[in-house]
């Protein structure tokens, strides 16, 4: 069933990295589990029906996607409490300094590539 999670990604504030070939889907899964540590948010990837069921050669040579980490960490202490106030603080590190260093890794690595 064709189905599209963009806005709902967007709303949550979960980056999302998209894939246009099988190479991609390696190469941009290592970048999304290194910008979430770098951020300390969610990192999706969206992977198009013609890519899922498509088939190509890969490189999976150890050193093809080396990630340039961020400058400075992101101080985020992970909490399940999820109610005010303890809510409106996680908006604001989400929608603050996390999603801008989601930014300033993607830029550094050139993750934004049309």
């Amino acid at each position: 069933m064709p189905g599209a999670s963009e806005r709902l990604l967007a709303d949550l504030g979960i980056s999302t990295l998209y894939t246009a070939d099988p190479q991609q889907i390696l190469d941009l899964g290592l970048h999304a589990a290194a910008m979430s540590r770098a951020s300390g948010l969610w990192v999706a990837l969206k992977i198009s029906t013609d890519v899922a069921n498509g088939s190509m050669t890969v490189d999976v040579a150890p050193g093809r996607v080396i990630p340039v980490g961020p400058v400075r960490a992101v101080d985020h202490a992970v909490t399940a409490k999820m109610m005010q106030p303890m809510l409106g603080v996680l908006e604001r590190s989400r929608d603050g300094e996390r999603r801008q260093a989601a930014l300033d890794y993607a830029a550094r690595n050139q993750l934004d590539l049309v």
